[in-house]
């Protein structure tokens, strides 16, 4: 007997299963499509195997993918502050560029190029001392890649902007039905993590033209050994010797197509600018997990707000969410002290899938298994919420009082203005290092006529 006829002789009231079971794109499609405007902030490689590698790891390792960019600009202040204690603090060009970033800004141009197999911070370090208290003259050099360097470094602040209007409108889309806008109840709050790293990482800006940048540190480095051979007092250290290696292995690398900043998941925690970073470690991670933390406390605080003596299956959302990104950071760590590099990026790779696998699950079933249990008559899942379909556009916030309750408002005031503290918090304790590729467009100019002047004067 075909199941609809058993169901009917039953006294069932049958329907299919995908009344309880909407359209999986309507449910996921809110969760990785920011992820995925997020990541048209960065440059990333031409090839599509390393982008779509880069879209999994965003989506199911969120923590790691901040941690690398506050650890990028934890390295570039350390790289400024360790630079500044040796090199003499005079400034340059009608006192606007002073030596200690003029000499930052080559570190983190060869940090850029260099991959994280290299030891590009070490090395250049001991060059910068050997070199820095040569005449004036030498000291030319290093200005003039620093001032090309910042000419191809380009910031996505405006483009970061624009997401957070982006994420604005779909905010209000969450808590205002009469605002036509297709997007998943509370997805905007859940996913409120994706903002302050919008605005850090068009902050942080990248290489407008990278090839530029390795052939500018090339040319630093030929000219740099030139002078070391012209320097009779002096002979080339090991650090000099390790510098000329480094630059060696780069230029053998296929630099079009794997693009080191994010060549492997990890470029800048495989850093140690002097010895070991082990003792940033646990501060650095801690601070990246912030923003998820605070993106899952207002969405379970949505949740108890719209019925507090009741729960559903959507409580449990976030949490398992945050669990899941908690254990895919700490397989990271294991994955990177644990396996070899040569294989690090394949596992890594293994990982990513099977957690974005685990959390596409999790979107669906927990926001479907309510509406299961509902029909059944079970007594789990009843609640604001346990009846509505989590993929679609029936707003819990504007049946429940909506944008005419001060909790909600509040509550969402809260998590936004949270993000934006929390961003401000980073730039304000990292602005050195985000000062080092910001060099205004005047004091550039300056630069170019002054070392344009005094080489006219040295040669004639």
């Amino acid at each position: 007997m075909p199941s609809t006829q058993v169901a009917a002789a039953d006294g069932l009231h049958h329907e299919p299963f995908a009344h309880y079971c909407p359209n999986v794109v309507t449910r996921v499609m809110p969760f990785v499509a920011p992820i995925c405007l997020l990541l048209t902030l960065f440059e990333t490689p031409l090839s599509p195997r390393i982008r779509m590698s880069t879209v999994f790891h965003a989506l199911a390792d969120p923590i790691d993918f901040s941690w690398s960019l506050i650890h990028k600009v934890a390295a570039w202040t350390e790289c400024y502050n360790l630079t500044s204690g040796f090199v003499e603090r005079e400034r340059l060009a009608d006192g606007h560029i002073p030596k200690a970033r003029v000499v930052a800004t080559i570190i983190v141009g060869l940090d850029e190029i260099a991959g994280p197999r290299q030891s590009s911070h070490q090395s250049f370090l001991e060059a910068a001392k050997h070199y820095i208290a040569i005449e004036a003259k030498s000291f030319v050099l290093w200005r003039l890649v620093a001032l090309e360097l910042a000419d191809h470094w380009k910031h996505g602040i405006s483009a970061s902007l624009l997401f957070t209007v982006f994420y604005i409108l779909q905010l209000l889309g969450a808590a205002m039905s009469e605002f036509e806008v297709c997007c998943t109840p509370f997805a905007a709050v859940l996913l409120s993590w994706v903002v302050p790293l919008a605005l850090l990482s068009g902050r942080i800006g990248g290489l407008g033209s990278p090839r530029a940048c390795l052939d500018a540190i090339s040319r630093f480095v030929e000219g740099i050994t030139a002078e070391d051979a012209m320097v009779k007092y002096r002979t080339a250290d090991s650090g000099m010797k390790r510098l000329r290696h480094d630059i060696q292995g780069v230029t053998s690398r296929k630099y079009a197509e794997y693009h080191p900043s994010v060549d492997g998941y990890r470029p800048w925690k495989a850093r140690s600018v002097n010895g070991s970073q082990q003792s940033t470690i646990p501060s650095t991670a801690f601070i990246a997990a912030l923003p998820l933390i605070i993106s899952t406390a207002t969405f379970v605080s949505l949740l108890w707000i719209a019925g507090p003596d009741s729960t559903t299956h959507q409580w449990f959302l976030a949490p398992v969410l945050l669990g899941i990104w908690v254990l895919s950071t700490l397989l990271s760590q294991g994955i990177c002290y644990r396996v070899s590099y040569k294989h690090q990026w394949h596992v890594t790779i293994a990982k990513d899938v099977a957690v974005a696998t685990l959390i596409v699950l999790a979107i669906i079933l927990l926001s479907t298994a309510s509406s299961i249990n509902e029909a059944n008559g079970s007594g789990i899942g009843s609640g604001p919420g346990a009846d509505t379909e989590f993929g679609i556009t029936i707003n819990l916030l504007y049946e429940h009082g909506g944008v005419y309750r001060a909790d909600y408002v509040s509550v969402l005031a809260l998590c936004f203005g949270s993000q934006l503290c929390f961003y401000a918090a980073v730039v304000r304790k990292y602005r050195a290092g985000l000062m080092v590729m910001q060099w205004p467009e005047e004091t550039r100019r300056l630069e170019y006529a002054q070392l344009e002047t005094r080489t006219a004067a040295w040669a004639s």
